[in-house]
């Protein structure tokens, strides 16, 4: 593709650094604040262990942006709207606690 578009391979592997350097250094600074809820997690589920679906984790995109969510969550729109509900409760619940929890430690 390269060679056809008249680009040596020289530009092309320093370019594709560029880039590489850009996105991790993007990435870093994407996964700088959701990594911090991590020993917060840790220290939370020590004394809890709720239904496996409700339990909630850190998930991450490609490019480092993170989100805390119910492991169920994502199983939520390909269930019937009755289960969608009633989970729906629980992952409510869960989250409910978590920032409880938080408030408990830093606002107490």
């Amino acid at each position: 593709m390269a060679a056809k578009s008249g680009i040596g391979r020289e530009t092309t592997d320093k370019l594709f650094g560029q880039y590489h350097q850009m996105r991790i250094k993007l990435k870093t600074r994407n996964l700088s604040t959701p990594i911090k809820l991590w020993p917060h997690l840790l220290e939370f589920y020590k004394r809890r262990n709720p239904e496996f679906g409700t339990r909630l984790t850190l998930s991450f995109y490609g490019n480092g942006v993170g989100r805390l969510q119910s492991q169920g969550a994502e199983f939520q729109e390909t269930l019937p709207i009755k289960r969608r509900k009633e989970n729906l409760l629980k992952f409510q619940k869960e989250m409910k606690e978590f920032t409880d929890y938080l408030k408990e430690k830093y606002f107490k």
